[in-house]
């Protein structure tokens, strides 16, 4: 009740507010305190290599950001603290948003010495795109910058923002481990593999990442065109409760249907980088490249992202405030798969396995759902997206696929509820059809365009989708 609340429930949350933010200024402290201290320790060197004079410019470049990060801290709106730590509501209508906090600093000299000057830039992106884009091992350009991903926010050593989990082999289903019990099976399709210790994963759920370096080597020409982006193995997981899932109706005479699910978890996993060795390890029905991200419990750097693979010092895998580079803690790595999770209502599409076979025909059904939708609704809802997903056949014979579209906003704004009805549903593929058979590019001798089916897909779709299909 409000009134318990008020009584004694935000004297709880404001008290750990507060010691959350001590504890955020404490760290930040520290970290320029051990970076104080790596840097005296090798001004005291008398020849220094050339190696460890780039290392001496790195950790002076990291502790102004630090005492930047420090002053920014101490600075802080109090109103924007307060959402930020959760007692406050944050109203903003997207995706929980995923941030980048890109660090660059740069030396200029001077008759007092070397002075260091340090810009902090944070950028976002929606969950959906920055398990990705903000992966370790990627690069993010900018301001006429590349930002390459080195570490991650995972809390602190006593505490880190782990999560152990258990990942069903066979369908979508996952769930947070209860310490100390196993599965019996699985809560969706009832299979026993869940219980296996290879279905056990420690996910970290991606919130902030980490880029630094200085201004210099970070900065892109503009003669040059190379743009450097990494693979990763990213697989989305969609689990709807069959207890909120409505509505449901089939085609007599095809293999099409729908149902509204009220409230889906769209689990996205980011399983690791495509080309770094790693395990065959069954999940959701398919055997998937896993080979992780190897973190330190310290610091949250990266250990992938910093190895150049020539034997780099082993101080050079932490971040220069590491407790581990002074020697007063161990290495501890953690191998860790990236989550993002959205609780939001979507509508489920059972469509021909055939589909799925083909991937300009997946694709082409897909473009002429969203631009059926854009037609009905009479504007650009972008915060409607589709995704694959396929299920364990009841009948214990292969599987089921699906076509999922969801809304990106969590808890969903309510667009989807209206569009699962069948008449609804006929109306928009219908409005789609007529869109692209009246579209100018059937008579340019191309597939498609933005005028139609190019309008509503990414990038990366745009030469698989054919009006034909």
């Amino acid at each position: 009740k409000l009134t318990d609340f008020a009584g004694g429930g935000i004297e709880a949350r404001l008290k750990a507010a507060a010691d959350e933010w001590h504890e955020r200024k404490r760290e930040l402290e520290l970290r320029r305190t051990r970076l104080a201290s790596s840097i005296e320790k090798l001004e005291e060197e008398a020849h220094r290599s050339d190696d460890a004079e780039e290392e001496l410019r790195s950790l002076r470049g990291q502790r102004s950001a630090v005492i930047a990060l420090l002053r920014e801290h101490r600075n802080e709106y109090p109103l924007s603290a307060l959402e930020r730590l959760g007692v406050l509501p944050n109203y903003t209508l997207v995706d929980d948003a995923i941030t980048l906090s890109a660090t660059l600093w740069a030396r200029t000299k001077s008759a007092a010495g070397d002075e260091y000057h340090t810009e902090i830039v944070e950028y976002a992106r929606s969950g959906r795109v920055a398990i990705q884009e903000f992966a370790p091992g990627n690069s993010f350009y900018a301001g006429g910058h590349r930002h390459y991903i080195d570490a991650l926010e995972i809390g602190v050593a006593q505490e880190p923002l782990y999560e152990t989990w258990r990942i069903c082999p066979d369908c979508a289903y996952a769930a947070i481990e209860v310490s100390g019990e196993t599965p019996a099976g699985c809560a969706r399709c009832g299979g026993a593999g869940i219980a296996d210790i290879g279905s056990r994963h420690t996910l970290l759920r991606l919130r902030k990442a980490l880029a630094s370096g200085s201004e210099e080597s970070a900065r892109v020409y503009d003669e040059t065109d190379d743009r450097t982006r990494e693979s990763y193995e990213i697989i989305t997981l969609v689990d709807p409760d069959p207890a909120d899932v409505s509505g449901a109706w089939l085609l007599s005479d095809k293999t099409f249907g729908a149902e509204l699910c009220t409230r889906t978890r769209l689990r996205t996993l980011n399983l690791g980088i495509s080309e770094r060795p790693g395990e065959k390890v069954p999940i959701a029905g398919a055997d998937r490249h896993v080979s992780r991200f190897t973190v330190c419990r310290h610091c949250g750097a990266v250990r992938e992202t910093r190895d150049d693979r020539r034997g780099a010092k082993a101080e050079r895998l932490h971040q220069g405030w590491c407790k581990v580079r002074s020697g007063a803690v161990p290495q501890q790595w953690d191998p860790l798969v990236l989550l993002h999770e959205l609780t939001t209502e979507a509508i489920r599409f059972l469509v021909p396995v055939s589909m799925f076979e083909v991937d300009e025909r997946l694709a082409s059904f897909k473009a002429a759902l969203l631009l059926g939708i854009r037609a009905e609704l009479g504007g650009n809802p972008d915060h409607l997206t589709v995704t694959a997903a396929d299920a364990p056949n009841r009948n214990g014979q292969g599987r089921r696929r699906f076509l999922v579209l969801y809304d990106e906003i969590p808890g969903g704004t309510g667009y989807l509820g209206p569009l699962a009805d069948p008449a609804r549903i006929k109306a928009i593929l219908t409005a789609a059809r007529e869109m692209i058979a009246r579209c100018p590019c059937r008579s340019e001798g191309r597939p498609a365009c933005h005028r139609c089916l190019l309008g509503v897909v990414d990038r990366w779709e745009y030469d698989l989708v054919r009006r034909e299909l």
